[in-house]
């Protein structure tokens, strides 16, 4: 996928430069690493992509950090006065940033490693939940726009940035959301109800097929808000022993419904699974 390609020639352009700038040439490298110069010159390329233990070693023989090899270079910023009492949370934000690429990257990165399809139906999923606590740094940063779930573009942003995880089935999604005003703590929690269906439905709802529909609908009723989730896949199985209510996905939406929203969810079979929330509307 495109990320992954953009990822790879990111590490290979910050390995080069490092290297030259460490008076370094690809043989000597290549042997302290104990690797073929061959193949060192396809990662600075970016067409290989290390495994972790050789990405440490990689930044350690260069001096440097792992996080600096995966680093998206940040755009310009104005910086706070050194007496601004927002200084301190403005860093600690940052460093988080910083965390949360460096281990989306390096997810991904191991997800293109990945020697099975149980270990990278595992590695998706990890990535999933990262992408989506990524764009939730807007709302936690108290970008306004994050309050107004408006014609469903947030969680829109969301679905695309899963989905892109998943290169099969093709899934068509139908969007219907009409503006709810709600806190940011509210579009966290939806999105990550969002994120668990993503996961199980890419999983399991379309055994044996190359399509298949999704659609989010969000409305405002009275005080109240409906947030359902739907795919045409084949359903909830009627063995309940087929999808347990200790399941991790279920526990985590179950969690994110009572405890972030206290609102309450139900699962239901309706030509494929569909999953409705409701909770109250949250004070302006």
């Amino acid at each position: 996928m495109q990320e992954r390609t953009t990822y790879k020639r990111l590490l290979g352009k910050r390995t080069r430069e490092l290297r030259k700038a460490r008076g370094l040439t690809q043989a000597v490298l290549a042997e302290r690493l104990g690797v073929t110069q061959e193949y060192l010159g396809k990662i600075e390329r970016g067409l290989a992509a290390p495994s972790f233990p050789l990405l440490v070693d990689l930044a350690r023989t260069l001096e440097t950090e792992p996080a600096d090899l995966l680093r998206t270079p940040p755009l310009p910023e104005k910086r706070p006065a050194p007496d601004s009492a927002g200084l301190a949370l403005r860093e600690t934000r940052h460093r988080m940033r910083n965390c949360f690429q460096l281990l989306g990257n390096l997810v991904t990165l191991e997800l293109e490693r990945a020697p099975n399809e149980n270990v990278r139906r595992v590695l998706r999923d990890l990535a999933a939940r990262i992408r989506c606590l990524t764009l939730l740094d807007n709302a936690l940063a108290g970008d306004e726009s994050w309050r107004r779930l408006g014609r469903g573009e947030r969680l829109r942003q969301v679905r695309e940035s899963v989905s892109s995880l998943y290169p099969s089935p093709r899934v068509l999604a139908e969007h219907n959301a009409m503006p709810v005003l709600v806190p940011p703590h509210t579009v966290q929690a939806c999105s990550l109800v969002l994120t668990e269906f993503l996961t199980n439905m890419y999983k399991h709802a379309f055994p044996g097929r190359d399509s298949g529909v999704f659609r989010l609908e969000l409305s405002r009723q009275g005080g109240s808000v409906r947030l359902v989730l739907a795919d045409d896949g084949v359903g909830l199985s009627p063995d309940p022993a087929a999808h347990p209510t200790g399941s991790m996905g279920l526990n985590l939406m179950r969690s994110y419904v009572e405890d972030s929203l206290g609102g309450a969810m139900r699962l239901e079979n309706r030509g494929g699974t569909t999953l409705t929330v409701d909770f109250p509307l949250p004070a302006a």
